[in-house]
This record gives C-alpha cells, sequence and structure tokens, in this order.
C-alpha cells in the first residue's frame, strides 16, 4: 500500500474505531494490538501516515475529505488548532494574516504536490 492509497482508504477502514484507544495504540506503536489489514502494515512502516491518521480521526465526523484535492488541504483547511490555509472560491491559499483575511493563493498542496485549482 502507498501512502496515497492509504489515505484514500482512511474513511474505509477507521470510520468507525475508537479514536482515543486507537490514538493510544498507534501513539504507543504496539501494532500489535490492532487487527491486522493492509492499512495497519502501512501505518507500521510510515511516520507521515500515522500523522494523517492521526489528523483523520480529529476530523472525521466534521469533513469529508474525500470532497477536496487531498487528505492534507482538506485536513489543514479544517476548523483545526494547525489550521494554515484558507480555501476560498474553490482556491486554497496559505495564510499569512488571520486578521485580514490574507494569504497567498498556492498551486499545489505543499504535502503531496497534488495541483490544486488556482482560478475561479
Amino acid at each position: 500500500m502507498k501512502c496515497r492509497q492509504f489515505e484514500d482508504a482512511m474513511s474505509t477502514y477507521f470510520c468507525s474505531v475508537d479514536d482515543k484507544e486507537w490514538r493510544t495504540l498507534v501513539i504507543a506503536e504496539k501494532w500489535e494490538r490492532l487487527p491486522t489489514s493492509d492499512a495497519v502494515e502501512h501505518l507500521a512502516t510510515c511516520p507521515d501516515c500515522v500523522t494523517s491518521l492521526l489528523q483523520y480521526l480529529e476530523i472525521r465526523n466534521t469533513v469529508d475529505y474525500h470532497l477536496e484535492p487531498c487528505f492534507h488541504v482538506a485536513y489543514y483547511s479544517a476548523d483545526v488548532v494547525d489550521r494554515c490555509l484558507d480555501k476560498s472560491h474553490g482556491m486554497y491559499s496559505i495564510i499569512t494574516n488571520r486578521d485580514r483575511g490574507e494569504g497567498i493563493v498556492i498551486g499545489c498542496c505543499p504535502w503531496c504536490g497534488v495541483k490544486l485549482p488556482t482560478g475561479i
């Protein structure tokens, strides 16, 4: 399983898991205590996807990341503490001034490089 496949499948594998239990086991790297699957095998070898899973567990009931170009822009433009992107008029921008609503429009995801819309 590759990272993009893992992120695309998070809602299938982890939609109903107990987030507190999974957070505890994943952070402690207790892979043997989790159900065996391709996704768990991938988690055991990929710290980037561990971060994605923990982020998914945080937003899974509020954001449908499948409606966005990639999981990263879905998460980082959601109402989370780590929010650093703004989505406006179908475009994404890196927030440079929250008070004035300013940002720099980006054409690619800073995390995975997926192409993002840059025009209305």
